[in-house]
């Protein structure tokens, strides 16, 4: 529920979610301004694609490998002051990330073209 008149620049408030860690969209399109744990707006109401926290156990099989391996780079010199190992992990974390980012590219449509006079003109 939006509280009014939050500030005198914003006419409403809305709780952010507690998993909440930044916007990716708004809906409608609006400008907002984050302060502490509310999104401040002057619509009276307001959608939200957030980028949330997720538990370890929910990450799927490709983003852990990818984690994995990025670990294994960045540790590989303190534990075994060997060089070439970094160098091989870090050569398979940026493989195992363009992986990850394509299978998880893939687990959702692609967002269509608004309508526009541009995009309008290219079709007959």
């Amino acid at each position: 529920m939006p509280t009014e008149n939050p500030t005198p620049d914003y006419k409403y408030q809305f709780q952010l979610p507690s998993d909440f860690i930044r916007v990716d969209s708004t809906n409608p399109v609006s400008n907002y301004e984050i302060y502490e744990d509310k999104i401040l707006s002057n619509n009276s109401a307001l959608g939200l694609d957030y980028f949330r926290e997720i538990r370890a156990e929910l990450l799927p099989p490709y983003a852990i490998r990818y984690l994995e391996y990025e670990m294994a780079s960045v540790l590989a010199i303190p534990l075994t002051v060997d060089s070439k190992k970094s160098e091989l992990y870090a050569k398979l974390s940026a493989k195992q990330l363009q992986v990850a980012m394509s299978t998880d590219a893939q687990s959702q449509p692609p967002k269509g073209f608004a309508s526009t006079p541009t995009t309008d003109v290219r079709y007959f």
